[in-house]
């Protein structure tokens, strides 16, 4: 797969951030992010550890307006898939006809979208914001989140995350977006299976004060202020 975009504009804040990473292979996936969604659209997934999901954080909002400005200026869309290997381990290429190949590929299809529209319709019947199976962000976010999890899985996370949130004012900016976001999605998972709050590799976070360090880490201008505010409106309460 070819991308596109032949270049893109490699800001200071950037290297700023890699300089305070303080190993080569955290540097290397760090770069390697912002090369893949520059260039391919594609998200980063699971970091090695919280200091380059962090250092990625920080920088996301500028790297997501450079890719949006660049789809919006030329009408290319980044595909938002890594390229696939040709043939297997010995060079050799797929069986199977165009034609059978083709079947496969619209069954696949009309699987996720029927996936999709499960996933659409339990958010819908518990959560106070709507949406449509129709919208291009809803159908990119599930797309690659079923990539991974199973649609039962996916829900459950669903489910877990409006539980956690029902008695803040975040419920109402809950989306399915946010929380197939990368960054977000392991711990959704693990903590709809478990039926606990948010669960982080290093055992039980608060899930509203992640999110809210998160936007702590971004300039004031950037930050999502419903998210700030809800959290220093339970400090207030405790």
């Amino acid at each position: 797969m070819k991308t596109k975009r032949k270049a893109f504009n490699f800001l200071r804040s950037y290297f700023d951030v890699l300089n305070k990473l303080k190993n080569d292979d955290d540097k290397l996936e760090f770069l390697l992010a912002i090369i893949n969604k520059q260039f391919l659209g594609v998200d980063p997934n699971n970091f090695k550890n919280d200091f380059v999901d962090l250092a990625w954080e920080s920088q996301r909002h500028q790297i997501e307006s450079s890719v949006k400005g660049y789809q919006d200026k030329t009408g290319n869309i980044l595909s938002g898939e890594m390229p696939e290997k040709i043939g297997g381990d010995n060079g050799g290429h797929e069986g199977g006809s165009p034609q059978e190949k083709e079947k496969e590929k619209e069954k696949e299809k009309e699987k996720q979208k029927a996936e999709i529209q499960k996933i659409v319709s339990f958010y819908n019947s518990h959560s106070p914001k709507k949406t449509t199976p129709e919208t291009k962000s809803v159908i990119d976010s599930c797309q690659k989140a079923l990539k991974k999890y199973d649609v039962d899985q996916l829900i459950s996370a669903i489910n877990g995350r409006l539980f956690f949130l029902r008695k803040t004012d975040m419920v109402k900016h809950f989306t399915i977006q946010s929380i197939f976001r990368p960054s977000n999605i392991d711990g959704a998972v693990a903590a709809g299976e478990m039926d606990q709050p948010l669960i982080k590799a290093k055992g039980k976070t608060d899930g509203v004060k992640i999110a809210y360090d998160r936007e702590m880490m971004k300039k004031p201008q950037f930050r999502n202020q419903s998210v700030v505010e809800a959290y220093e409106k339970r400090t207030d309460n405790e």
